[in-house]
């Protein structure tokens, strides 16, 4: 069965792109891979912080497990700390996925939306999978 890695860090484009993302497994009959980025670069000075980070991380991973799951989708998750392109490089290259699909925009500072628009730059690190990103305002 094919997988869809899904990239989340705990904004509202993260959800756009989950809900689109269970859209597209559905129609394909994939599963999803779903990676909680911590970008450790914002919380590695504060502890308390990094922790608060790390139970929301995992709370918005049971979301979408739950979600995706009642659409009969089967789901696998991860949570990963770093710079969130450089963990979507690593993941998608160290496990089985189709595709990667990612939010794009300006995102309200999302760090996700930022490392979609480092993975476009040409002079990124390739990424090696299809990347599609799903538009938020």
């Amino acid at each position: 069965m094919a997988r869809i890695l899904v990239a989340i860090d705990n904004t509202m484009p993260s959800n756009e792109a989950v809900e689109y993302a269970i859209k597209i497994a559905k129609a394909t009959d994939s599963g999803l891979l779903v990676l909680g980025i911590i970008p450790i670069h914002l919380y590695n000075r504060w502890e308390s912080g990094l922790k608060e980070i790390e139970k929301a991380t995992e709370k918005s991973l049971n979301s979408v497990r739950e979600i995706a799951e009642k659409s009969g989708i089967k789901v696998e998750s991860i949570i990963c700390s770093g710079y969130p392109d450089e963990e979507i490089i690593r993941v998608s290259a160290e496990l089985d996925v189709s595709m990667v699909i990612m939010p794009s925009g300006k995102g309200d500072g999302s760090e996700i939306c930022k490392a979609a628009a480092i993975l476009l730059n040409e002079l990124a690190k390739p990424l090696k999978k299809p990347l599609v990103l799903v538009p938020v305002s």
